[in-house]
């Protein structure tokens, strides 16, 4: 029995040797791609968020996890359901918080032309592809916000994306964020709420740019290797557009080089910027508009800009500067607030709107 013991002891110290040669010899990434997130610098106060992070073999030891947890048949990792039709749907996280949410809407929108539309998630949407029913949160909380909205236009979205969603896919399988053509019917109904034509379909060339995107949730649900495919709704402007903080300026909207990435969903303006400003040279208006947006915006940008000569646009994560300041300096009359429901309760940017 004493020999038994010694070989346990053995094995477990040879494997605590092997642990820390390897966390001091293997190099240290800053960037996950897998996980499309920076990972823990070192330090003592967040030891353990390092340790996590750079743990030897985490992505193959993650994918193992996984992949056993899919064969048991579960149904839920780490806050994604997995669902029928290889469908990965995020959870709704409601942090209690929507009261700050609201009040600042409703502080910023008194004396200006607002709009407001808070985009359902795929949980919402998609709630028939969950295999037991649940008691969705997300769609109490988006009737509260709405209800509590004093001076804002506001824009509905959950009807009509259910209705589209029978026929085309309003949200991609492996990621959170909507497809091209959940953001086109939102942008039809942004158009209706203005009394203002919008373009059809046809009048765009819709194109396939990939068919091999994996998303932000099959990065928490590693193994279930299915792909998706995106789309683009191309119109023909003379654009001019100025990624303000990198002092680029480029004529299109898109970004090819993220099409050979792990982060596709960022070939629509060039994932998150602080500032972006796109004047439609094709298009002598003099309209303008100042879009508040997460990501979800970005997919969406691109056919207000057959509207408007100017479109600006702010992530308030990065932005924080007053708005009412930027949108006088720059002579702008029209927001649009842009947030999918989750992101906005997660970051809890909106805040910041002053």
């Amino acid at each position: 029995m004493k020999l038994v013991n010694k070989a346990i002891m053995i094995v477990i110290l040879f494997l605590v040797l092997v642990f820390d040669i390897s966390l001091l010899v293997l190099k240290k990434e800053n960037y996950s791609y897998l996980e499309n997130r920076y990972l823990s610098d070192f330090s003592i106060s967040k030891i353990e968020n390092y340790l996590n992070d750079h743990f030897p073999f985490r992505n193959q030891l993650l994918f193992l996890k996984n992949k056993i947890e899919l064969l048991e048949g579960k149904t839920y990792i780490n806050d994604v359901y997995v669902g029928k039709d290889n469908y990965l749907i995020p959870n709704f996280i409601n942090n209690s918080k929507s009261h700050y949410i609201y009040e600042s809407i409703n502080d910023f929108s008194k004396d200006k032309s607002v709009y407001v539309m808070f985009v359902p998630d795929s949980i919402l949407i998609n709630e028939d592809k969950l295999y037991y029913h649940l008691d969705i949160e997300e769609g109490k909380e988006l009737d509260y916000l709405y209800s509590n909205l004093k001076y804002s236009h506001n824009i509905l979205l959950t009807d009509v994306l259910k209705e589209k969603n029978k026929d085309e896919e309003m949200y991609y399988k492996t990621d959170h964020h909507w497809t091209s053509f959940g953001a086109y019917y939102a942008y039809t109904e942004f158009m209706k709420a203005k009394n203002e034509p919008y373009l059809t379909k046809d009048q765009f060339v819709v194109k396939k740019i990939s068919s091999d995107f994996m998303g932000t949730s099959s990065s928490k649900v590693l193994g279930h290797n299915i792909k998706d495919d995106i789309y683009s709704f191309y119109t023909f402007n003379d654009l001019e557009v100025n990624y303000v903080d990198e002092n680029i300026i480029t004529d299109t909207l898109y970004s090819d080089e993220y099409l050979n990435k792990k982060d596709k969903y960022s070939y629509f303006l060039g994932n998150n910027k602080r500032e972006i400003i796109i004047h439609n040279k094709s298009n002598n208006n003099g309209k303008k508009i100042l879009v508040i947006k997460n990501s979800y915006g970005n997919v969406f940008v691109p056919f207000l800009v057959n509207h408007y000569e100017y479109v600006h646009v702010i992530d308030l994560r990065y932005f924080n500067d007053s708005v009412t300041d930027y949108l006088n300096k720059n002579s702008i009359n029209e927001t649009l607030i842009l947030y999918n429901m989750n992101n906005l309760y997660s970051d809890m940017s909106i805040v910041r709107l002053k």
